[in-house]
């Protein structure tokens, strides 16, 4: 199954993350106000981005899932450094609006985060296999690239082996995006560009597809003797 599917240049490259509901999975309430809080949408931003035919292993299933949930007060339990998905292979950070990385907590099999009402986040993706992957990313059960709700069958941002991607927001148009904003169940964001409900606000989610595309080397990097193949000439 061919698929047009997003793919990020340099420019987007760089940064991403996940989050989450509450400690009991309802939706997010009293968060912590952020200071100097701005706009809820933010303000557009570029986007540079290209097309490209991919092929997905299973077009519907997706070889992973991750979620992870955000709240006020999320439960206690181990802090998880970078989480990892598909069997390690995808390893997930979530970046606040000044570029700090926010702990994650793993309780009871379930990964969290503190949200603060009203601050952007972004997810950042690498890849540390040798394998492709298309990323379906979501937030509050919304689509980070079409703004409504998530299905498998929308298309995601490629991510190639050993390379990163940084998803910033949902985008508006080809050449915007607007920020990732943590919120509660009776914000004006269910109203706003995006379409949700009420009982998914306070989860991230994403979805991992394999792609069926040549696998490279997990030890491929750059060779200063490209041409040295270990065997010695013997001088006579």
């Amino acid at each position: 199954m061919k698929r047009s599917t997003l793919l990020l240049t340099t420019l987007l490259l760089n940064l991403l993350v996940i989050a989450g509901c509450s400690s009991n999975k309802q939706p997010a309430t009293d968060l912590p106000e952020l200071e100097q809080t701005g706009p809820v949408w933010g303000d557009g931003v570029e986007a540079k981005e290209e097309y490209m035919d991919v092929v997905r292993v299973s077009p519907s299933q997706p070889t992973a899932m991750g979620e992870i949930y955000y709240s006020a007060t999320p439960p206690e339990g181990t802090v998880v450094d970078n989480p990892a998905f598909a069997q390690g292979r995808i390893s997930v950070t979530i970046f606040d609006r000044y570029g700090k990385k926010i702990p994650v907590i793993q309780s009871g099999g379930n990964y969290y985060i503190k949200g603060i009402k009203g601050q952007s986040y972004t997810l950042y993706f690498e890849n540390i296999s040798n394998t492709g992957y298309e990323v379906l990313a979501t937030t509050d059960g919304v689509d980070s690239i079409t703004g409504h709700e998530a299905h498998y069958n929308n298309a995601g941002y490629i991510l190639f082996p050993g390379n990163t991607i940084t998803v910033r927001g949902f985008r508006q148009t080809r050449d915007e995006y607007k920020p990732f904003v943590f919120h509660e169940k009776d914000s004006p964001y269910l109203s706003g560009a995006n379409q949700g409900s009420a009982a998914n606000i306070g989860v991230i989610g994403f979805a991992l597809f394999e792609l069926a595309t040549p696998k490279m080397a997990k030890d491929a990097k750059p060779k200063a003797f490209p041409a040295q193949t270990n065997k010695f000439r013997l001088d006579k």
